[in-house]
């Protein structure tokens, strides 16, 4: 098997390492223009692609099937090759059921505040509606629509659970951090390079699971 990582930005990333010592896999780290994405999908010898932020809601429109957890989440990071057709998965989503699963977070009826409007932001408001929460709203430095909220305005609102699904606070920029987590019941960020975010340390400092 022979696979990639794609995305803009990929001096952070572990994918080449694991994919090389744990699945023996040949494996590459590919940094791509958004220009650039439809000719590499079109034109390449991998049996799978990796995407990252900031394509997995672009590579969207070049695919030729989506599953079903693309097709509801809106959102790709799993691209495989089959019958000479290129079809479209969604594994992030696997991984806030179980992360959400594996801390024991009951969802129903909270108030939940995503940082970030990408695709993993789009995989995250699909598993909070799925749980019945009775609030999602989306920070982001651009408003788009009524669910978003400028940083500014977080203020105003009562949240239960915080997740991060931007890149700020990826290594190397380790001190950053969009907002204070105090008040929050949970906080979840998605970096996972470093292991411990500025976000993550500050919501330790206030007891915050």
């Amino acid at each position: 098997m022979k696979g990639c990582l794609i995305g803009k930005r990929l001096n952070y990333s572990y994918s080449k390492d694991i994919h090389s010592n744990f699945f023996n896999t040949s494996y590459d780290l590919i940094e791509l223009k958004e220009e650039n994405i439809k000719e590499f999908l079109l034109n390449n010898d991998y049996d799978f692609i990796n995407v990252t932020n900031p394509y997995k809601v672009k590579v969207l429109e070049y695919l030729d099937k989506l599953d079903e957890s693309s097709l509801n989440t809106k959102s790709c990071n799993l691209i495989k090759k089959e019958d000479n057709k290129l079809v479209g998965y969604n594994s992030d989503l696997l991984g806030i059921i179980e992360t959400f699963k594996y801390y024991n977070i009951d969802c129903y009826d909270k108030s939940i505040l995503i940082l970030g409007t990408g695709g993993v932001s789009r995989t995250l408001a699909y598993y909070f509606k799925s749980k019945s929460c009775k609030l999602i709203k989306f920070a982001s430095r651009t408003k788009t629509n009524n669910d978003t909220i400028s940083y500014n305005d977080i203020k105003n609102y009562s949240f239960d659970i915080l997740v991060n699904a931007t890149p700020v606070g990826t290594y190397p920029n380790v001190l950053d951090s969009l907002v204070n987590p105090k008040g929050f019941k949970f906080v979840f960020d998605l970096t996972y390079n470093p292991y411990m975010t500025r976000l993550l340390f500050d919501a330790k400092l206030n007891n915050i699971k």
